[in-house]
């Protein structure tokens, strides 16, 4: 992000007089940051960050009972499909 924002940090600094400390750490994603402001003197004044830890959901599966399957009875019958020759003309 310092290589992108270079001109726009360093132009903020001047104006404000603080320094910007941006970090990047391997367990950071791609949406996480974590910015520091800090004084001339060294001092944080504001620490903005946001990190997000992913979990990895699992989800019990459903036992299969095949007594189940065999319980359950269709009562669908399917009926023959029947074309009609004649129309009824709408008045």
């Amino acid at each position: 992000m310092e290589k992108y924002f270079s001109e726009d940090l360093n132009y903020f600094q001047r104006k404000n007089k603080i320094k910007i400390n941006l970090t990047v750490s391997e367990g950071m994603g791609l949406q996480d940051y974590n910015i520091e402001f800090k004084s001339k003197t060294g001092k944080i004044l504001e620490k903005v960050e946001k990190i997000e830890n992913l979990q990895k959901n699992i989800e019990p599966k459903a036992e299969k009972n095949p007594e189940l399957k065999k319980n359950i009875k269709s009562n669908f019958k399917r009926k023959k499909f029947k074309k009609r020759k004649t129309f009824k003309k709408k008045n």
